[in-house]
């Protein structure tokens, strides 16, 4: 401030003191609310919703992969299963249109066994699939060919024997209990037994 006047030096002294004042009040203020300074905070806002939504999307495309994975599997599961359950209705049915009681009893169909020829671990139960080759490597099971890819479907009976209550004559006529089981693989990934019990008179 320049003042011209010599009368009038001490009034510019005041004027400059009170300019000088003021800028001092301001920078205290500033000094004491630093947070009131909103110079910068639309980067930082923009860059913390940036942060947010990043995660947000890694965490969709993960959930994403892995519901497509369980409905890959669901459905692969689903494929042997129906694949598995007709190779157990196709030997129910061929079970059930064999009337040559010789065959039945002698069991000469590879697929018909007897539950000492495919119980490997004594157990009285048919519930391991290696149980269904004997020792020779052959196999006692019936296949399903003309399928698509390595596609395999396999099928097996297992005569349990007459069921209880019936006559001890040796030429009557007796029902006897089966346990049929179909095998079912869709190009390698996985392997579903369906089993289900089947009664038959001869």
């Amino acid at each position: 401030m320049y003042c011209s006047s010599r009368g009038a030096t001490s009034n510019c002294f005041g004027a400059a003191n009170r300019l000088a004042g003021r800028e001092s009040e301001q920078a205290m203020n500033e000094f004491r609310h630093p947070l009131e300074n909103e110079e910068g905070s639309i980067i930082i806002m923009s860059l913390l919703v940036l942060v947010v939504l990043s995660i947000v999307g890694f965490s969709a495309n993960r959930t994403s992969t892995t519901e497509m994975q369980i409905v890959r599997n669901d459905a692969t599961y689903q494929q042997n299963f129906y694949l598995a359950e007709s190779g157990a209705t196709q030997a129910a049915q061929m079970l059930n249109n064999n009337n040559n009681r010789t065959a039945l009893q002698n069991r000469t169909p590879v697929w018909l066994n007897a539950l000492q020829d495919v119980d490997a671990d004594n157990n009285n139960n048919v519930d391991d699939y290696g149980s269904w080759f004997d020792s020779s490597g052959g196999s006692q099971t019936g296949d399903v060919s003309n399928l698509s890819g390595d596609t395999t479907l396999e099928y097996a009976a297992v005569d349990l024997g007459p069921a209880a209550g019936q006559p001890l004559g040796i030429n009557t006529p007796k029902v006897h209990n089966f346990t049929i089981v179909g095998i079912g693989n869709r190009s390698g990934r996985g392997q579903i037994i369906v089993e289900i019990g089947y009664r038959k008179r001869f």
